[in-house]
């Protein structure tokens, strides 16, 4: 790839982060659950504990946004400035990257399956 097109995805990655970070503080301040955070199938004003859900993924959220905020920034802005990792520490920045994210997404659907919707 391209710096224009590494640039893009480290931006892309970067306010992702950000808005997962936001996301955990809304939960964890105002108790309110995004609803991009979710999937399109839970209706929130059915769910049966919503204060579980905020609990068990307010660290896995902020967990996962403060590493997309740095992997982004590391591979991208620290070059830049004259910082710049190794070449396989960037490889090795994206395999964990990909990891953490499939860790994150069950870690999700579970929370999402045992709080947010309703148990027949």
């Amino acid at each position: 790839m391209n710096d224009n097109t590494n640039m893009f995805l480290d931006l892309l990655m970067i306010a992702a982060g950000g808005y997962l970070v936001y996301c955990a503080f809304l939960m964890k301040l105002k108790g309110e659950i995004g609803t991009s955070l979710i999937s399109r199938n839970v209706d929130l004003s059915q769910a049966p504990d919503k204060a579980g859900y905020i609990r068990t993924m307010f660290l896995p959220n902020l967990i996962m946004g403060l590493f997309m905020i740095l992997s982004g920034v590391s591979t991208s802005f620290l070059p830049k400035i004259g910082i710049g990792l190794p070449e396989k520490a960037s490889t090795w920045i994206f395999l964990a990257a990909l990891v953490l994210l499939v860790i994150y997404g069950i870690v999700s659907m579970n929370a999402q399956n045992k709080y947010l919707k309703p148990h027949a």
